[in-house]
């Protein structure tokens, strides 16, 4: 297991210089968790994907992760049969399975899927026990989709938004590097050294780890 994966957070309250977005995801899921789509936005290493596993695993087990330029529309009838189906595993008062799907690198879906979907998001739709919770590195909605003629308004409208930022993480990113690397028997340098590679890798922290299991921080 690479250590991005094994110190990965598991609770809300491990997730690193997110506090104002953690705030509002726990406020929404201390009223409902499912009958619900997410949209987590941020650069690349700031925890879009583990925000998106925390909010699944809030509600569920049975969590589908998808990438979302391989998103097929056969997949999504297929997702559809699943979602109706009923089952003796954990049941919700419907008689129905909770169940998360998380589609990572959601601005490379194709222009089918994201009309598909957006009928399937539409509240009417959109099963009391489901949650979907898409990600991606892009900001803003011209950026999304690679240009496709897609009504991205629309579309992003059916989602609760959650922007996360790089902004002001360079020391506590830092920090939790150093710490990961003395547990794990690979530190040799300075904090200050630690702050000059989260600067080189851009606040990638699973960039950052990478190269402390490659030893990079040994004296």
């Amino acid at each position: 297991m690479m250590l991005y994966e094994k110190y990965r957070p598991k609770r809300f309250e491990d997730v690193i210089g997110q506090d104002k977005a953690v705030g509002k995801v726990k406020a929404v899921l201390s009223k409902q968790w499912g009958g619900r789509a997410w949209w987590i936005a941020g650069p690349s290493g700031t925890g879009k994907s583990t925000l998106a596993t925390l909010i699944a695993n809030v509600g569920c087990e049975c969590v589908r992760e998808m990438v979302g330029g391989e998103v097929t529309l056969g997949m999504l009838d297929e997702i559809r049969e699943e979602i109706g189906k009923r089952s003796l595993f954990a049941p919700t008062p419907n008689g129905k399975t909770p169940r998360a799907y998380i589609v990572n690198e959601a601005h490379g879906m194709r222009r089918a899927v994201i009309q598909r979907l957006d009928d399937m998001l539409e509240r009417k739709n959109l099963p009391e026990h489901i949650v979907w919770v898409f990600t991606t590195s892009r900001e803003g909605q011209k950026q999304l989709f690679d240009g496709q003629q897609v009504d991205a308004p629309m579309f992003l409208s059916r989602c609760l938004k959650v922007n996360l930022s790089s902004y002001g993480l360079a020391q506590a990113f830092a920090a939790r590097a150093k710490e990961i690397a003395m547990a794990e028997g690979l530190d040799g340098k300075a904090l200050p050294a630690y702050t000059r590679l989260i600067n080189e890798k851009h606040g990638n922290l699973r960039d950052v780890l990478d190269a402390i299991e490659m030893q990079e921080m040994m004296a």
